[in-house]
C-alpha cells in the first residue's frame, strides 16, 4: 500500500490538502491534512481499500456516525463522512500531542497528570455510555494527550447497547485488544459499560505506574507501589474481577477518582486581615438583588465558570483543581447550590470567574463575581508560591462567603443572615460546623455548633442546628437552644420559620406543613430533607409508607448534591424499601462525599458500617457474613461504645436475617462483653418473633435470664411479650392464660415493678376482658393513657356515660383513642402500648368496614423512631418491628379484599419469606400467603432480596 497517500490525494484534493500519513491500523490509516476553506489542520481517517467489504465499510461508517453523535470535549469530533473514488473516509479534529502509549515509553506520568488523564477518559466514557454505546477498545494507544486535555479516539469496534440489532459485529466474535479486556469479555466476548470501566482502570493504573495490569488478577494481590493509598482504593474497585463489584457507572467512578486529589486545607484562617485581601470585599450594590421567588424557581445558585489559565501545560491541572477546591469549600454552606464548570445547573444567581497565571514556580490568582451590571473584584493575589494555591483558594472562598453573608447582603431574603454569629471568630466556628454537618459527621458537627455558640451567642442558627442534630441522634433536645430558636423565630427568613415551627406540631399536621413548604419553595432543599426525614422515621405512624420518603430524599440530593445527610438518608430508606439499584447509587454517592473525612468522626464510621451491613444483608446475603467480619475487624467499630447495638439496628433496614446473622457472629466471639451478648440475644429474640419462631424468641430471653440474672427487668418483659402474643395472635403460643394473668398480678402497677419499668396491670386487665372478667379494680391506678385503652377495649363509650352494644361503640372507640397523646416514643407509657393499640384500632376499623383505614393503621411497624442506642430492653419501635410480619399478614388480607393487589402482593411476599422457616402454625401461614399471591396474579418476588 505504498501508493495509499496518492490514492487519498486523488480522492480528496482539492477539498483537502493531504500532508502525510500519521498512523495505520488493521482497518484504516490516518492522514494529517489541511482544510483550505477554514484554514485549519484536520485528521482524515480512511478505510484501507484492500479490506473494504460491505461489512467493514458499514463498520467504518458506523464509527464515524457514532463520533459525530458524541459531541464531547474529550472525544475526537467528526466533521464530515463520505466516499470518494471508492475510498471511505471521515474528517475529524487534528489532536496535537502523542498517544498515551507513546508518552509511557518515557516512564509513568506524574500523579497529577495521570489523574487528569483518568478523569478525562471517564468523562468521555460517561458520554459514550449515556448515548447507549460501548467502546470495547480502551487502551493507551487510543488515548491521545494534547496540550490541555485527554481525548478518546478509535471507535472502530464500538457497540450499540440499546439496540443489539444495530451492532454490526458478528455473533460471538471477540473484538478489541485482548490485553485490555475485562475477564468476562475475554470469556464470552460480551462487552458492556463495566467492561469499558475495567479497561479504563487498566489504562489509569498503567499511566500511574508504567506497569501493564494483568487481566484477571485480584486487586488485593497486585503491586500498588507508587500509587497513593486513597487512589489505589478507588482504582481497585474499578479493577474488580466481578463486574458487579465495580463502580456502577463512569460518572460515580470519575467523581470518586477526582475527589482523591484535592486535599482539604485543614486549618482555616480565623481572621482575614486587610493584607490578606488586596482588593477587599465585593461591592455589594453591584450584585443583583435576590428575590424570595428564587426559592420558587431554581434556588440560590452560584456557578463557577471555567477558569482562564495562562501558563505551562505542566501546571494546567490547576484549571480543574481550583474550581473543585473553591466549590467544595463554598458548598459547605447549606444555603447555596454551587455548580462546577462541568456540571449542568439552573440559571445562576451569581457567577464566579477566575484567572490563574503560572510563571515558573510562582502563581497569580484573581477571583471576580459577575453581577447584574458589571464584574467586580473579590480577591487578587500576585507572585505567590505555586505550592500555596490551596491555601489561597481557601482565603478566596472565605472572602466570597463573607460577602454573601454580610448584614447588607442582597441575598438577605434568601439566607438566615440575622441568625448568624456577628463576630469573625463566631463566623469561622459556625462555618466549620456547617462543613462537618454537610459531611454527615454528626457528632463532630454537634460539638462544632456548640463551640460556635459558645464563641458567639448571637448565633441563632447554631441553636436550631444543635436541636436538629440532637433529634437525628435521638438525644434529648437542649431546651435552652430549642427555646431560643422558638422565641426568636422572626430573625429567620420565612421559609426557615415554617421549618422551625413544625417542631411543635402534631405529626399529621407536621407532615402537611412540610409538604406545603416544598410546594411553596420547591427549590429549598432543606424542606425536602425534613419532609423525607419525617416520612421515613414517623410517617408510618399515621398511615404514610416509608417508601414515600424516597422521592423527597431524591429531590434533596438533586437540589444540594453536596449534602451528605441527604445521601445517607436516601441510601437508608432505599435499602429498607428493598430498592437495590437506588440504594447502591445513593451509597456510592454518600461514600464518595464522605470518604475523605469519615475517619475523623467515630459516629460517622458506625453509620457507614451500618449502611454497608444493611445493604449486604438485604441484597448480597451470600457475602454478608464476610462484610460483617470485615466491619467488626475495624478497631474503630470494635471500640465504639454502641457497636453492640448493631444487630438490633439492622431492623431499621427491614432485615431480620441480618439481625440474627450479625448477632450470631458477635456471640461466637469469646472476647465480646456481657453488654454485647445481652444486646445480641435481644436482637435474635426480636428477629425470631418476626420470623414466626416464637419458641426461639422465648428461649433467647430465658438464656439471658440464666446468663445475666442482673437484668431484673427481663422477667417482666418476657411476661409482657407473652401477654401481647395472647392478645394479638392467640394461635402463636400455647399458654395457660389463667396462669399468665396470675403471674402478671405481681407486676400490677409501678410500685411493685423494678425501677423505671411500667407495671403490667393494663395488660392483665386486657387479658381479663378477653376472658370475660370485669375490668380489674386496679385499673384506676394505671397511668391515664393505659387506663384509657383498657376502658376502650372493654366499653369504648364508658367515658361518655353511655352504654350501648359493642357494635355501636366502635366509632367512639376509634375516636377516643385518636385523642390520646402522639404515638411517638417519648409519649408512650409502655413499650408494648403502641403495637397493641394499633392492632386494636385496625380491628375496630375493620369491623366498621373501613378496610383501607385499617390497612393504614397496620403500616406502623415501618416507623423508625428509636430514642436510644438499644442498651437495655427493647423499646416501642423494636416491638413494632417484631410484630411487623403479623401486621403485614393482616394488612395483606385487608388489601386483597379491597382490590389493592399491588400492595397486597408486596406484603404477601414478605410474609411467605419470613414465616417459611417458622413454627408450624407460621409455616402454614407462609404457604397460605404464597398461594394467595398466586391467586392474585402477583409478580414473582424481587430476586436476591432477603428479609
Amino acid at each position: 500500500m505504498a501508493a495509499l497517500i496518492d490514492w487519498v490525494r486523488r480522492a480528496l484534493e482539492p477539498r483537502y490538502e493531504i500532508d502525510e500519513e500519521m498512523a495505520r491500523g488493521g482497518m484504516g490509516a490516518v492522514f494529517r491534512a489541511r482544510d483550505p476553506r477554514l484554514q485549519r489542520t484536520v485528521a482524515i481517517k480512511v478505510l484501507l481499500p484492500h479490506i473494504a467489504t460491505t461489512d467493514t465499510a458499514e463498520r467504518f461508517l458506523t464509527e464515524a456516525r457514532v463520533l459525530a453523535r458524541l459531541q464531547h470535549a474529550y472525544i475526537v469530533p467528526v466533521h464530515e463522512v463520505g466516499e470518494s473514488a471508492g475510498l471511505f473516509y471521515y474528517v475529524m479534529d487534528f489532536i496535537e500531542g502523542a498517544t498515551l502509549r507513546q508518552r509511557l515509553e518515557g516512564g509513568p506520568l506524574p500523579i497529577a497528570q495521570a489523574m487528569k488523564v483518568g478523569r478525562d477518559l471517564l468523562d468521555a466514557l460517561e458520554a459514550v455510555h449515556a448515548q447507549g454505546f460501548v467502546h470495547r477498545d480502551i487502551k493507551p494507544s487510543n488515548v491521545f494527550i494534547s496540550r490541555d486535555r485527554t481525548v478518546l479516539g478509535d471507535f472502530g469496534v464500538v457497540k450499540s447497547t440499546p439496540a443489539p440489532g444495530a451492532d454490526i459485529t458478528r455473533a460471538h466474535q471477540i473484538l478489541g485488544t485482548r490485553e485490555y479486556m475485562a475477564p468476562e469479555q475475554l470469556e464470552t466476548g460480551e462487552a458492556t459499560p463495566p467492561t469499558d470501566l475495567y479497561a479504563a482502570s487498566m489504562v489509569i493504573y498503567e499511566a500511574l505506574t508504567g506497569r501493564v495490569w494483568r487481566v484477571g488478577v485480584a486487586p488485593r494481590q497486585a503491586d500498588w507501589s507508587g500509587v497513593p493509598r486513597s487512589l489505589a482504593s478507588v482504582l481497585a474497585r474499578g479493577l474488580s474481577v466481578d463486574p458487579r463489584n465495580r463502580w456502577p457507572d463512569a460518572r460515580s467512578y470519575r467523581r470518586a477518582l477526582w475527589h482523591t486529589r484535592v486535599r482539604r486545607y485543614q486549618s482555616r484562617t480565623v481572621l482575614l486581615t486587610a493584607g490578606a485581601l488586596l482588593v477587599g470585599a465585593l461591592a455589594i450594590s453591584l450584585l443583583p438583588s435576590a428575590r424570595p421567588e428564587l426559592l420558587q424557581d431554581q434556588g440560590f445558585v452560584i456557578r463557577i465558570a471555567e477558569p482562564a489559565y495562562r501558563g505551562p501545560a505542566s501546571s494546567a491541572w490547576l484549571a480543574d483543581s481550583v474550581p473543585e477546591a473553591y466549590a467544595r469549600l463554598m458548598a459547605s454552606s447549606q444555603d447555596f447550590r454551587v455548580c462546577l464548570p462541568t456540571e449542568t445547573c439552573p440559571p445562576a444567581t451569581a457567577v464566579l470567574h477566575s484567572v490563574i497565571t503560572v510563571n515558573g514556580s510562582m502563581l497569580d490568582l484573581h477571583f471576580e463575581y459577575e453581577g447584574a451590571r458589571r464584574i467586580v473584584d473579590v480577591y487578587r493575589r500576585d507572585s505567590l508560591p505555586l505550592t500555596s494555591w490551596l491555601h489561597e483558594v481557601d482565603l478566596a472562598t472565605d472572602a466570597g462567603l463573607r460577602v454573601m453573608w454580610t448584614a447588607n447582603s442582597p441575598f438577605k431574603e434568601l439566607l438566615p443572615l440575622e441568625a448568624l454569629p456577628k463576630s469573625d471568630e463566631g463566623f469561622d466556628a459556625w462555618f466549620l460546623a456547617e462543613q462537618q454537618l454537610n459531611q454527615a459527621k454528626w457528632r463532630a458537627a454537634l460539638g462544632a455548633f456548640e463551640i460556635a455558640f459558645a464563641r458567639d451567642s448571637t448565633c441563632l442558627l447554631c441553636s436550631w442546628r444543635i436541636t436538629e442534630i440532637q433529634r437525628w441522634l435521638v438525644e434529648p433536645a437542649d431546651m435552652r437552644h430549642l427555646t431560643r430558636a422558638r422565641q426568636m423565630i422572626d430573625r429567620f427568613p420565612e421559609h426557615y420559620q415554617q421549618l422551625i415551627a413544625v417542631r411543635w406540631l402534631p405529626l399529621d399536621e407536621r407532615l402537611d406543613t412540610l409538604t406545603s413548604a416544598t410546594q411553596r419553595w420547591p427549590a429549598f432543599y432543606y424542606a425536602w430533607f425534613l419532609l423525607g426525614e419525617e416520612l421515613f422515621h414517623r410517617g408510618p405512624l399515621v398511615g404514610r409508607s416509608r417508601a414515600e420518603a424516597i422521592p423527597a430524599f431524591q429531590r434533596t440530593t438533586q437540589l444540594q448534591p453536596n449534602f451528605g445527610p441527604g445521601w445517607e438518608h436516601l441510601a437508608w430508606a432505599s435499602i429498607a424499601a428493598g430498592k437495590a439499584q437506588g440504594a447502591r447509587d445513593a451509597l456510592d454517592q454518600y461514600e464518595a462525599l464522605v470518604q475523605q473525612t469519615i475517619l475523623a468522626d467515630d459516629y460517622a464510621v458506625t453509620i457507614h458500617a451500618l449502611l454497608k451491613l444493611g445493604f449486604a444483608w438485604r441484597f448480597s446475603h451470600a457475602a454478608a457474613a464476610d462484610v460483617a467480619e470485615e466491619v467488626l475487624a475495624d478497631p474503630r467499630i470494635a471500640n465504639f461504645p454502641d457497636a453492640g447495638a448493631g444487630p438490633r439496628l439492622l431492623g431499621t433496614f427491614d432485615s431480620r436475617q441480618g439481625m440474627v446473622g450479625l448477632a450470631d457472629i458477635m456471640l461466637q466471639d469469646p472476647r465480646v462483653s456481657h453488654d454485647v451478648r445481652y444486646r445480641a440475644r435481644i436482637a435474635i429474640a426480636l428477629a425470631s418473633l418476626a420470623q414466626g419462631r416464637v419458641r426461639e424468641a422465648r428461649h433467647q430471653l430465658r438464656e439471658i435470664e440464666l446468663d445475666q440474672p442482673e437484668h431484673r427487668e427481663l422477667p417482666l418483659f418476657a411476661l409482657k411479650l407473652d401477654a401481647a402474643l395472647a392478645l394479638l395472635d392467640s394461635q402463636a403460643i400455647d399458654i395457660d392464660r389463667a396462669a399468665l394473668i396470675d403471674d402478671l398480678s405481681s407486676y400490677e402497677h409501678d410500685a411493685g415493678s423494678p425501677p423505671g419499668v411500667v407495671g403490667a396491670g393494663w395488660l392483665r386487665s386486657l387479658l381479663e376482658i378477653r376472658a370475660g372478667v370485669p375490668i380489674s379494680r386496679h385499673v384506676h391506678q394505671l397511668p391515664a393513657s393505659l387506663a384509657t385503652i383498657v376502658r376502650a377495649a372493654a366499653d369504648p363509650d364508658a367515658r361518655y356515660g353511655v352504654r350501648t352494644t359493642a357494635r355501636d361503640s366502635l366509632p367512639l372507640a376509634a375516636e377516643t383513642l385518636r385523642e390520646l397523646p402522639q404515638l411517638s416514643v417519648q409519649h408512650l407509657p409502655d413499650a408494648f402500648y403502641r403495637t397493641i393499640l394499633k392492632f386494636f384500632r385496625a380491628g375496630w376499623l375493620e369491623q366498621l368496614n373501613q378496610e383501607l383505614a385499617a390497612a393504614d393503621e397496620l403500616l406502623f411497624h415501618e416507623a423508625w423512631d428509636l430514642t436510644k442506642q438499644s442498651r437495655s430492653l427493647p423499646e416501642a419501635g423494636e416491638i413494632d418491628w417484631a410484630f411487623g410480619t403479623l401486621a403485614r399478614w393482616k394488612r395483606a388480607n385487608l388489601l386483597a379484599r379491597t382490590q389493592r393487589v399491588g400492595a397486597a402482593c408486596q406484603d404477601l411476599h414478605v410474609v411467605a419469606a419470613r414465616w417459611s422457616g417458622g413454627d408450624p402454625v407460621f409455616q402454614e401461614r407462609a404457604a397460605s400467603a404464597k398461594a394467595m399471591s398466586i391467586r392474585l396474579g402477583c409478580n414473582p418476588p424481587q430476586p436476591g432480596l432477603t428479609w
